[in-house]
Order: structure tokens, then sequence, then C-alpha cells
């Protein structure tokens, strides 16, 4: 948000990130949250938001130079 926006379009604050077994539950500055189920494979990352659907892939295979980091 940072990045993108300008100063007072975004909300200033902590974000919040609570784990459990298979989930991931994102709390926004405004107290907002948004809550993903979460899968991994090898190298992949999956975040499918619980109330949408929409997946988000964080990290794939592709990425071979994590072997370097």
């Amino acid at each position: 948000m940072v990045k993108n926006k300008m100063k007072g379009e975004f909300d200033m604050g902590e974000f919040d990130m609570l784990f459990g077994d298979s989930n991931l539950t994102l709390r926004w500055p405004n107290k907002t949250q948004q809550i993903f189920d979460v899968a991994t494979t090898g190298f992949a990352i999956r975040l499918t938001d619980v109330a949408t659907g929409k997946v988000y892939q964080a990290i794939n295979n592709e990425v071979a130079y994590l072997k370097y980091t």
C-alpha cells in the first residue's frame, strides 16, 4: 500500500498474521480480516481466500534461486 498509494490513502497500523494448522488469518490496520486456506507442495505455497475462493500463489517451484539464498 505504501508503494502504490499516496500519503493519507491507506490506513497506518499493524498487520496481524495468525497461523492455524492449515489456515492464515490476516488482520488489516482498519480492523477487517481475511482468512486463507494454506496448501504447500515442495516450494509452492498457495493461499485460497475462504470468502471468495480466489487463489494466490506465493512461491512456486520456478523460483530455483531460493537454494542459493
